[in-house]
């Protein structure tokens, strides 16, 4: 589902709302495009640093390299999986922070379902 977001410039910005599965399959292309650097050095720090949680298994398979070779990929492997399911909630919230707004009614509701945003109509 894509939701319309609108600044107070007229700016609209078309954003995908749940999994991003073009992040999963291009990893940190998709915030360089987006113009969402943060996010992409982000992902660039995440996938070189979750090498380093592999390390601290290494002792556990005695030293054998063919088993430290292996556990490297399954980290890598896990964050690349993992930042696809949390990157465009991030990025719309990013978004709002910056001054956009639901471009409709049918964004409004898709928001409020996914919770990124509270419901403005209950309050008074």
């Amino acid at each position: 589902m894509v939701v319309n977001l609108i600044n107070d410039a007229g700016v609209m910005r078309k954003t995908p709302i749940g999994f991003s599965w073009t992040m999963l399959f291009f990893g940190p292309f998709v915030p360089l495009f987006r113009g969402d650097l943060k996010w992409m050095i982000l992902h660039l720090l995440t996938l070189p640093l979750s090498q380093l949680f592999s390390i601290p298994f290494i002792p556990l398979f005695r030293g054998d390299p063919m088993s430290t070779l292996l556990l490297m990929p399954l980290f890598f492997f896990i964050c690349w999986i993992v930042l696809p399911f949390i990157y465009n909630k991030r990025y719309i919230i990013n978004l709002l922070e910056r001054g956009y707004k639901p471009a409709d009614e049918e964004s409004r509701v898709a928001l409020v379902n996914k919770g990124i945003i509270a419901d403005m109509s209950l309050r008074e």
